[in-house]
């Protein structure tokens, strides 16, 4: 089966690794802290990572939307039931380094309430939630390995820097998750 979608050419992989957003600690608990004090001020908050959704579901902060893949650092397994929290669960299939078509569609229509569970790899899913105009007034909150909690205030400002990231992508087609990787175009 074959996954059509963007990738991110090795050549831009660099360019993604800086946080785009403010830098919490890499203190959880002060992190948590912080979320409760501004939360209200936004229309809810979209956890993208499986350390940051547990840290925020454990202390009784409950993401609108989280997207986990059930892997923190792409290789430790989380063991943590993030459906007991969410009354929809929906499947995405989305391969390292590339946003797939389907993962676009799926997040477009999704509610609020839902756990998104990534089959291959959520990382680069953050950027549709800022593209999408529907998901502004939201805080993003995603995790920076070694760094802590970045948050971003979705708005026209977010959208725009987003945007400058989105051009780096380059359409391909890889074979699905699990299976041996291969791809068209620029070398993702």
């Amino acid at each position: 089966m074959f996954v059509y979608g963007f990738c991110l050419p090795d050549k831009y992989r660099g360019e993604f690794k800086p946080p785009r957003g403010v830098v919490l600690s890499s203190d959880p608990q002060s992190n948590i802290h912080y979320l409760e004090e501004i939360m209200n001020s936004y229309r809810g908050i979209i956890a993208v990572g499986d350390y940051v959704a547990y840290n925020m579901l454990s202390t009784g902060i409950k993401p609108a939307i989280a997207v986990i893949d059930y892997k923190t650092l792409r290789t430790e397994n989380i063991s943590f039931n993030f459906k007991k929290y969410y009354s929809k669960q929906v499947k995405i299939i989305n391969p390292p380094a590339m946003i797939s078509a389907s993962s676009l569609k799926k997040i477009q229509g999704l509610s609020e309430d839902t756990l998104v569970e990534v089959i291959g790899e959520e990382d680069l899913l953050l950027l549709p939630f800022i593209l999408l105009p529907r998901y502004d007034g939201y805080l993003i909150v995603y995790g920076q390995p070694s760094r802590g909690m970045v948050i971003v205030e979705n708005n026209i400002l977010a959208r725009k820097t987003a945007i400058n990231f989105w051009i780096l992508l380059k359409p391909c087609i890889n074979k699905r998750v699990g299976e041996k990787r291969e791809h068209t175009g620029d070398r993702p």
